[in-house]
């Protein structure tokens, strides 16, 4: 912004999505009918068909504690070669040929993954790599000083960080990547910038350990 005029930008910038704080508005209160006991009964029964679904029925119940919100409790729930559904805006593949030509296009052979960071993950990351807040204010672009730097420090994280584009990662890259990640989440505050580098790990070293090629494909 330039006196009354908007200036334009370019390169990422990093927007601070608003938030509605005011109560919801409703046209008429409908009272409910359902009793305390049917609630009850009805909630019994929705968990008992999930863990049917889901064949949980004779697994055994772990109790929450805050040491899975940790950086050695995220590393370790769930397994680090085990898919879950925590996706974000990427699409994530497995490529099971990696020297094939036309690795940006997924085959029935390559693997997607349920796994990603999600773009406030990715920008928390690089929010930490520059110790500034790359959101206030409705976001603002990198400056030439500040991708310069993390280019330099990271070059693999920089070349997946931009949600808005595809990129490719070798075998051999992907192993590059995982050293990137791992000597920096020791270092991190954000819980964003925590999760976000915990799954870059879990997918970084799958496919550096199946030797799989990983393409980030953009929305």
């Amino acid at each position: 912004m330039a006196g009354d005029c908007l200036q334009p930008v370019y390169g990422r910038t990093f927007v601070s999505m608003p938030r509605h704080t005011g109560a919801p508005t409703v046209s008429a209160v409908i009272a409910s009918t359902l009793s305390e006991d049917d609630a009850e009964s009805d909630l019994t029964a929705l968990a008992n068909m999930i863990e049917t679904k889901l064949d949980l029925r004779d697994t055994q119940p772990h109790a929450f504690s805050e040491w899975l919100l940790t950086k050695d409790g995220l590393a370790t729930t769930p397994d680090s070669f085990q898919d879950f559904d925590d996706g974000g805006e990427l699409a994530i593949f497995f490529i099971v040929d990696p020297l094939r030509d036309k690795v940006y296009d997924p085959t029935p052979e390559d693997i997607p993954l349920h796994v990603a960071p999600h773009d406030y993950e990715l920008t928390a990351i690089l929010e930490e790599i520059i110790g500034e807040d790359l959101r206030t204010c409705h976001g603002r672009p990198l400056t030439e000083a500040e991708k310069d730097r993390i280019k330099a420090a990271f070059p693999i994280l920089w070349e997946i960080s931009d949600y808005y584009e595809d990129s490719y990662l070798t075998p051999q890259q992907a192993e590059v990547l995982y050293n990137e990640c791992t000597d920096l989440i020791d270092s991190v505050r954000s819980t964003e910038a925590m999760r976000g580098l915990d799954k870059l790990i879990r997918i970084s070293r799958w496919a550096s350990k199946e030797q799989y090629g990983v393409l980030f494909s953009a929305p």
